[in-house]
């Protein structure tokens, strides 16, 4: 299985530049229900140009909705995503089961991954979220490379489906895990997360 190179952005500077040096994909925060509430967020306009711009350089685009939702704040939920559902938005990223359920309802076909505030650190937890309408799971931190190893090949085994995992990586362990005499060791790390990904999954 080849890695998603999935890289964060705040701004659309950053997207810009981040699909530009390879990413297959890119997160970013949009208005509102994003845990990242007082960093400079994506505003309803730049988002739908964020999802054009991805898509028309072959990229994709994930949303976080990685707050904790009241019944309120959910019901508010549907006129918010649904323009950029609209507009071919790839995924949403979610802390909240209940959020989870409310758009595997509300918008068939929208990929949801669950956010690593879940803390997922075991198999059955895994299974569960997949159950429950995840299509990705982003491990908890914690986790080493052998333990996410082992939730993926249970998951797998136990349904004989295949399941994305999600893990995150500083650029310093692309390094550190790659470093070879390398004269371009930036370039050389992406191929370090590929290794890394497929040590993951086999």
């Amino acid at each position: 299985m080849r890695a998603e190179l999935l890289a964060p952005a705040g701004t659309y500077e950053s997207l810009k530049a981040a699909v530009a040096a390879g990413a297959d994909a890119v997160y970013v925060g949009g208005a509102r229900f994003g845990a990242r509430a007082y960093a400079e967020n994506f505003t309803e306009e730049a988002l739908l140009k964020a999802i054009d711009f991805c898509h028309l350089h072959g990229s994709k685009l994930y949303l976080t909705v990685n707050t904790l939702l009241k019944d309120a704040e959910i019901e508010e939920l549907y006129d918010y995503l649904l323009p950029y559902y609209r507009e071919g938005l790839d995924a949403v990223i979610v802390q909240d089961i209940g959020v989870l359920k409310y758009i595997r309802e509300a918008f068939p076909g929208l990929d949801i991954h669950a956010s690593t505030q879940m803390t997922l650190c075991g198999a059955d937890g895994a299974k569960f979220l997949a159950s429950a309408g995840a299509s990705r799971i982003v491990t908890s931190r914690e986790l080493s490379l052998e333990e996410i190893r082992a939730i993926h090949n249970f998951y797998i085994n136990r349904t004989k489906k295949n399941y994305l995992v999600d893990v995150f990586i500083t650029l310093q362990e692309f390094i550190d895990a790659t470093w070879d005499d390398h004269a371009k060791p930036y370039e050389y790390a992406v191929w370090g997360l590929t290794q890394m990904a497929e040590m993951t999954v086999d």
